[in-house]
């Protein structure tokens, strides 16, 4: 009975991503633009929200954002009962004055392309 547990947990482990696997990511986007840091972040998750593609929009955002340090991060993150909690892209923006911010977008391929589509309707 041991063993089958053993087995079964190991199994919802396998395709588990986490955001540290995914800072280890090369990244997709990493680069100064124009605009607003947390605008940014908050532009992004809006639009993959309302995506019409049921495997952008069922994805659930953690948007976090840090004013004292003028940064921002968006976790995105799919749930299944198989594999548990998968995280599909990072998003990190820090402002560098008052026009630009540094923008860094990495994570899996599928989720991640169609983050930075949105991204760069999101900047100028």
């Amino acid at each position: 009975m041991k063993k089958i547990i053993i087995l079964l947990a190991s199994l919802f482990m396998i395709g588990c991503v986490s955001v540290g696997d995914i800072k280890k990511e090369s990244p997709v986007m990493n680069k100064v633009v124009t605009g607003n840091y947390a605008d940014i972040s908050r532009c992004v998750v809006s639009g993959m929200e309302s995506d019409s593609r049921w495997t952008v929009s069922s994805l659930n955002y953690d948007i976090r954002v840090y004013s004292d340090n003028k940064t921002s991060e968006v976790i995105a993150s799919a749930s299944s009962g198989f594999t548990g909690k998968m995280t599909a892209f990072r998003l990190s923006t820090k402002q560098i004055n008052q026009k630009s911010a540094h923008v860094d977008l990495r994570g899996l391929r599928y989720d991640t392309e169609n983050a930075l589509e949105y991204l760069k309707s999101c900047v100028k």
